[in-house]
């Protein structure tokens, strides 16, 4: 515990030797939790998320933890917000502004998954999502600066404090960003700097997409203040998809599967269909000097017509049962065409 008598590793329910990881790992469990967009209007859990911030702020700079375990204490007026970790690892569409201030980052990314049905036949899809506007009073800074100077630096963007033996340090004020001017909260967002917009989208999903490709939907990110300007980001939609699914496998716009043919089927070398999901047929003719197991390539009837699609074929011999006097025939005949087989045999590599 140190001089403003909070118990950083409390706060934070880890060990005072804790190595780095598990107390990243605690902030993150806890940020979650107490995250006020996940929390609206809830004032105890807002004090929670400072609380927390502030203590991971510490624990995680090895030379301000140094300084907290002999005592010593970081600046007042901890800004959660301040921390890049916090963003950066935790909340993706979140980013930080050159003078620290939280804002969101102008593009959007939206992970949406989608069945190999829809991937087969391609498709429109629809998608909700959130966007982010500025406020165009605050700049998405969620406060003002005024003409006063700040009360915690007295107008010097740094904060000065001492720890033990007298050493003397000093940080910028976690108050004004350095700025030295008094913030006031603006009161047109409450503060957020954002206000959130919900949409939805109708998509193109064009069939054969590869998995995690991203669809730019452009105009459609979110709107910031940057360098000097309002920006309007793009949203990037990731589809992804099941590539192995009820025996059927997709592979960059190739079909792959497997299927029994009777024997029967083989010998005559029928042209047959399989049936892909419902979505489409692959046909081709069987061959019947093909082993059992053997992979045939049907050309252009892939997802599209420059892909294609590879069936493995395995023969298969009727369930059911003959009689004596049928399989004796049947085993005559089969002898008189291929001959008699051996009786002897070697392993093989093929399968």
């Amino acid at each position: 515990m140190n001089k403003n008598g909070k118990d950083y590793y409390k706060i934070l329910g880890v060990e005072k030797n804790a190595d780095e990881e598990s107390i990243k790992k605690a902030y993150r469990n806890l940020a979650h939790k107490y995250h006020p967009d996940k929390n609206p209007n809830n004032k105890e859990a807002e004090e929670k998320f400072k609380e927390i911030s502030e203590a991971y702020s510490t624990l995680s700079d090895s030379d301000a933890k140094q300084i907290y375990d002999n005592g010593g204490m970081r600046a007042a007026h901890f800004d959660p917000f301040s921390s890049f970790t916090t963003a950066s690892n935790i909340f993706g569409n979140m980013r930080f502004t050159v003078d620290n201030s939280f804002a969101v980052n102008p593009d959007n990314r939206i992970a949406y998954r989608i069945g190999m049905e829809n991937i087969i036949k391609g498709g429109k899809a629809q998608i909700d999502f959130t966007r982010f506007i500025a406020c165009d009073k605050c700049f998405g800074k969620g406060r003002i600066n005024s003409k006063d100077k700040c009360r915690t630096c007295n107008g010097l963007g740094n904060v000065f404090f001492s720890v033990q033996n007298n050493v003397v340090f000093n940080t910028t004020c976690s108050e004004c960003k350095g700025t030295g001017k008094k913030t006031d909260p603006c009161e047109k967002c409450g503060s957020t700097g954002f206000k959130k917009i919900n949409e939805k989208l109708s998509v193109d999903i064009p069939a054969g997409l590869n998995p995690m490709s991203a669809l730019r939907i452009k105009g459609k990110g979110n709107e910031v203040y940057y360098g000097g300007g309002k920006t309007v980001g793009d949203t990037y939609i990731i589809i992804d998809y099941p590539q192995n699914y009820k025996g059927i496998t997709l592979r960059d716009g190739n079909i792959y599967a497997s299927i029994n043919a009777t024997i029967d089927s083989v010998l005559a070398e029928e042209k047959i269909k399989v049936n892909i999901l419902g979505c489409k047929e692959v046909e081709f003719k069987l061959d019947s000097s093909k082993n059992s197991g053997y992979l045939y390539k049907i050309e252009k009837q892939g997802i599209t017509d420059d892909k294609h699609a590879f069936i493995k074929v395995f023969i298969d011999i009727p369930k059911n049962k003959i009689s004596e006097e049928d399989k004796e025939k049947l085993v005559k005949l089969m002898r008189d065409v291929y001959g008699k087989p051996t009786t002897k045999y070697e392993p093989t590599t093929t399968h």
